[in-house]
């Protein structure tokens, strides 16, 4: 059973550049709205007050409030255009990379120790995919001591073999024990699948 006491975060400032930089931006787009919905709002009221004067016919407040709102959706329309372009543009940065890693991620688990994920130099999680990268070259140097302990495992299979003296495969069983005794591997969650590719 997962202990969920220590899934609780008690930081919240993890990477402080990075989320004041998103924060910052957040609240100058909402002022920034705040003030393009009230300077409209203020716009709207003058021209539909300076109409209603002009032509002098008397105008109930029900009919100047269903022609301010008219005209504010107008005016309004083409801004909401401009924000959700600006928020696809934005947040991009972060969903992009996060699918390129999940991408490569799913290579690197199907056994490509060579791959490496690159992303662009504006993007974010820069710091997530380097140390992706560190983590699978450090792995990609054990499966090589690994595969040299393998080819010495061999050999020496092959000298008991010809020297007819199976006193001494006690020692080799002990090796191919030890190949992965520097993993921590813990208890398998589900059923296994074997990679489909390998370093080369």
């Amino acid at each position: 059973m997962v202990n969920h006491q220590f899934m609780k975060r008690r930081t919240y400032l993890i990477n402080k550049q990075f989320q004041f930089r998103y924060t910052l931006l957040s609240c100058i787009v909402i002022l920034m709205i705040a003030f393009a919905y009230a300077a409209m709002a203020v716009y709207t009221t003058n021209q539909i007050i300076g109409d209603v004067l002009i032509s002098g016919r008397e105008t109930s407040l029900r009919e100047i409030s269903i022609l301010h709102l008219k005209q504010l959706f107008k005016l309004m329309l083409p801004f909401t255009a401009v924000i959700f372009i600006a928020g696809v543009y934005l947040t991009h940065r972060i969903a992009g990379p996060a699918y390129r890693i999940v991408m490569d991620l799913g290579e690197i688990g199907g056994g490509n120790l060579n791959k490496r994920v690159h992303l662009r130099k504006n993007d974010e999680l820069h710091e997530v995919a380097e140390a992706i990268n560190q983590a699978v070259a450090d792995l990609r140097i054990l499966v090589h001591h690994d595969r040299k302990q393998i080819e010495a495992i061999i050999q020496e299979l092959q000298e008991i073999e010809r020297d007819g003296s199976p006193s001494s495969l006690t020692g080799v069983q002990e090796k191919i024990r030890g190949l992965t005794r520097g993993f921590e591997l813990g208890t398998p969650t589900g059923p296994a699948q074997v990679p489909t590719r390998a370093i080369h």
